[in-house]
């Protein structure tokens, strides 16, 4: 019997982007090695939402000193590294899957202390993204390169067995770093939520072109759709519905064929009732969950070269640089709706079915 230790921060928090990635990592394990051989450990960071004042300004100071003295990040401390070397000590772990780059101390911990086969998992190069937002202005990050970049570097150095998400990650890992390893390439997929495909075909009446802009309320997003609504909307025909988390809560000059969504149950029907995804997204890492999501409903996709980092390109999907290659795509497409090389191209390579298969592979090695 195998027995597997997952550690994730992203599991604590609520359902978004990182989230969806780490719960993918998550049953994929539980799949290959059965649920009762998976015990989960959740890291859980700092948050000041929903706290008294005065208890926020508390936490923000000890999270603070704690990454200063000790370079502990993403929800870790002494005493929970600890706790985690003496859980592994009792139930004799073959693996311990670290669901984070960010914990690299933890992991050199791990690997001095235990006998476990250790599985890094980098949801991006943190210390690439870091730097960029110091180089964008956010001088307060400045604080967090040199611990981001101790913490990747022992996870590099330690882990047995190191993941990205897609080939400009892996670069990065292996140019910062100096990997005298192979870094194994595992894309983002997500669940198949579409049980019969006919029903991603719409029955809306035929009108102008309907286009769906899916994220929620997070700098890279809004500062894309932004951008798009000034640089790109006022020279297509168009209607646009933008739906995410806190989204209602963008400032967004009144027009009558743009309409703004907040949280919402599902986000199903809109991508159903979509003629096609636009995806202006010019910052972050790793994958955009979005893009397969969008791929998922059999969606045609014009994005930014951010916005499709590690996916592979067909015909359905358009890379523009520039809001000119923004507007000239939009000409490309009448009303699309359901686009079956999108549907299948999902099925191929980002459903959790295919992406099983590579992590079937890392774990049959690791195992001999």
């Amino acid at each position: 019997m195998t027995k597997i230790l997952f550690v994730s921060t992203n599991l604590s928090s609520s359902f978004h982007g990182g989230w969806q990635c780490s719960n993918r990592n998550l049953e994929s394990v539980r799949t290959i090695f059965g649920a009762d051989n998976v015990d989960v450990e959740l890291l859980e960071p700092f948050s000041h939402n929903h706290r008294p004042i005065f208890s926020s300004i508390l936490m923000m100071l000890s999270s603070f000193f704690r990454l200063i003295l000790t370079f502990r990040m993403n929800g870790s401390n002494l005493g929970i590294e600890n706790k985690i070397i003496t859980r592994i000590a009792q139930n004799k772990y073959k693996f311990v899957f670290v669901d984070s780059s960010l914990n690299g101390l933890l992991v050199k911990k791990i690997r001095k202390r235990t006998e476990s086969r250790i599985v890094s998992f980098f949801h991006n190069c943190e210390y690439a993204f870091i730097k960029s937002l110091v180089n964008s202005g956010d001088i307060k990050s400045v604080l967090r390169l040199l611990p981001c970049y101790l913490n990747e570097k022992f996870s590099v150095k330690y882990a047995h067995k190191v993941i990205a998400l897609n080939t400009r990650d892996k670069s990065l890992i292996e140019e910062l770093y100096k990997v005298n390893k192979t870094v194994d390439i595992i894309p983002i997929s997500l669940f198949d939520r579409v049980s019969d495909e006919s029903s991603l075909v719409s029955n809306k009446l035929p009108s102008k072109l309907s286009v769906l802009f899916v994220g929620s309320n997070f700098y890279a997003n809004t500062q894309g759709i932004l951008w798009f609504i000034n640089e790109v909307f006022p020279f297509v025909d168009i209607d646009l519905k933008i739906v995410g988390k806190d989204m209602d809560k963008l400032i967004i000059p009144h027009q009558d064929n743009i309409l703004v969504y907040g949280t919402v149950p599902s986000v199903e029907q809109f991508y159903i009732d979509a003629d096609l995804v636009v995806a202006p997204v010019f910052a972050g890492g790793g994958m955009k969950v979005k893009i397969a999501e969008a791929l998922m409903y059999g969606k045609v996709i014009i994005a930014s070269e951010e916005a499709l980092q590690g996916y592979q390109l067909v015909d359905s999907m358009v890379e523009c640089k520039t809001s000119k290659d923004f507007i000239e795509a939009f000409a490309k497409f009448d009303l699309s709706g359901y686009n079956v090389e999108s549907r299948n191209l999902f099925k191929k390579t980002y459903s959790f079915e295919a992406t099983l298969l590579e992590f079937k592979k890392i774990f049959i090695l690791e195992n001999n």
